[in-house]
């Protein structure tokens, strides 16, 4: 079983999704320290490990379930301490934004619940709007630290989380069997975001 475990995360995609794993004690520090500049460039990093572990792992056929979830729990963790970066750098977003904040903890609550109550953990989606969502996030957390303005770039990022776990809780409670390359609830034809990625 080791050595197994070793030969998976040798793999070129998992050591890049492993680069978000080594960050997070330094972006920790980071938000801590009030660092805006280094705590910016260390998430950018985590961006761009989010996009190429799943390109270069299409692109060499080295996809997996262990690949996934080592994604996945790396993401989960992110938006999870992402409200812990925000109470320490700039907490007033929190206060000023609680009842959005609110909608959208308790419908990651609600959706994470389906998933393993529904589906004993096991099919996990990646839904086009969670794509996005997923994206979003990683471009416009640093922004919403940073700007004056801020509220754009949080509410992009809240709303698109909000959609992303109310479909995701739609399909855990409409369907028993899912198929993992399921990429929407909405029927694709009128989907907007299908026009973003490739079928």
């Amino acid at each position: 079983m080791g050595s197994s475990y070793y030969a998976e995360m040798m793999k070129l995609p998992n050591l890049i999704t492993g680069i978000r794993y080594v960050l997070i004690p330094f972006l920790l520090y980071y938000a801590y320290q009030n660092n805006l500049l280094a705590f910016s460039i260390l998430f950018y990093i985590c961006g761009f490990s989010d996009y190429f572990d799943g390109y270069f792992a299409r692109r060499s056929g080295q996809t997996s379930v262990f690949g996934s979830n080592l994604d996945n729990l790396s993401d989960e963790m992110l938006l999870i301490l992402s409200l812990l970066f925000i109470y320490l750098m700039r907490p007033e977003v929190l206060t000023e934004n609680a009842i959005t904040f609110a909608i959208f903890l308790s419908l990651a609550f609600i959706d994470r619940a389906l998933f393993y109550i529904k589906q004993k953990g096991k099919v996990r989606l990646h839904l086009y709007s969670g794509k996005t969502f997923q994206r979003a996030f990683y471009v416009f957390l640093p922004l919403v630290l940073i700007v004056d303005t801020y509220w754009p770039f949080l509410y992009t990022i809240l709303v698109l989380g909000i959609f992303t776990f109310f479909e995701q809780s739609m399909i855990y409670l409409r369907y028993e069997e899912i198929d993992p390359e399921t990429k929407s609830y909405i029927y694709l034809r009128y989907n907007p975001f299908k026009y973003m990625y490739k079928h």
